[in-house]
């Protein structure tokens, strides 16, 4: 066995491991799969390093909100969608093709309402939209959503208003208020 076949096997074996337990130490890690201390630590160390794992938060969707829209736009300069997609947290994915003349955004959030607001916003960003198809359906409320950033960094988020961290501060108030109730 090469060391490049070695170590890629490490490396599978250490991802792995981090997607079973992503909290594990180091030291936990390199006893559990028999592996040197340091090596384990150099090969997290350049997995990070290079982007290859990054740390994330992901909350489920019943906190950022379980409805949900596949948007097909058809258009030209399509560009401005893809920076707001890369940055809203309520964006769950986004695929352009076509040359850049077609996106598919798949958004999440609490009601078709605010579903709308987000529609609205990528009409803003782009003026020669040809077609919108929009399909909504209920993501199931164990589907983990990545938080991007903390909205505040979102160039939108004053229009959309659907600032992740206080749905999130919103629902921390709900759960207090049931568990005391809970309590008494």
């Amino acid at each position: 066995m090469t060391n490049i076949s070695r170590g890629h096997n490490q490396t599978s074996i250490i991802v792995e491991a981090l997607l079973t337990n992503p909290r594990a130490s180091i030291r936990k890690l390199s006893t559990q799969l028999n592996l040197e201390y340091n090596s384990v630590r150099r090969l997290v160390k350049t997995l990070f390093s290079k982007k290859q794992i990054v740390p994330t938060i992901a909350l489920p969707a019943n906190i950022l909100g379980r409805e949900a829209a596949f948007i097909k736009i058809k258009g030209s300069n399509l560009e401005k969608i893809t920076y707001f997609s890369l940055y809203c947290n309520h964006v769950i994915t986004y695929i352009e093709g076509n040359n850049g003349k077609e996106a598919i955004v798949v958004i999440a959030a609490e009601n078709k309402q605010k579903i709308v607001k987000f529609i609205e916003i990528l009409r803003s960003l782009v003026n020669d939209i040809s077609e919108i198809i929009i399909e909504y359906g209920v993501l199931p409320g164990e589907t983990l959503l990545l938080v991007k950033n903390t909205c505040s960094k979102c160039g939108y988020f004053d229009i959309c208003g659907n600032n992740t961290l206080s749905i999130l501060a919103r629902n921390n108030k709900r759960n207090n208020k049931r568990a005391k109730n809970i309590l008494h």
